[in-house]
């Protein structure tokens, strides 16, 4: 098994269970719950990242990438994954 604290601090208790003294006890758990999820993913290297390349053939025939957009911090693959792809519609939407 494992162990562990979580420490709220009175400003923090209430304004995490919406309740000026701090007696919403279902919404503090939930708020500890995904905390230590996150967390736990922050630690394990569950954190996503996409980036987005333009990529050119010159006359050679040598593919050229160029970096257009670079963003982190997602910790759902959906989630960057859902980002990238809004990304490319948008960036291909301005350039035609």
């Amino acid at each position: 098994g494992k162990i562990g604290f979580v420490i709220v601090d009175r400003d923090n208790l209430q304004r995490i269970s919406g309740d000026a003294d701090g007696h919403n006890e279902l919404n503090l758990d939930e708020y500890i719950e995904a905390e230590v999820k996150t967390y736990d993913q922050y630690l394990t290297g569950e954190v996503y990242i996409f980036k987005v390349y333009e990529s050119e053939t010159c006359n050679l025939g040598c593919e050229h990438k160029t970096l257009v957009e670079c963003c982190s911090g997602y910790y759902n693959e959906s989630d960057a994954e859902d980002e990238a792809k809004l990304f490319v519609e948008h960036y291909e939407n301005a350039l035609a």
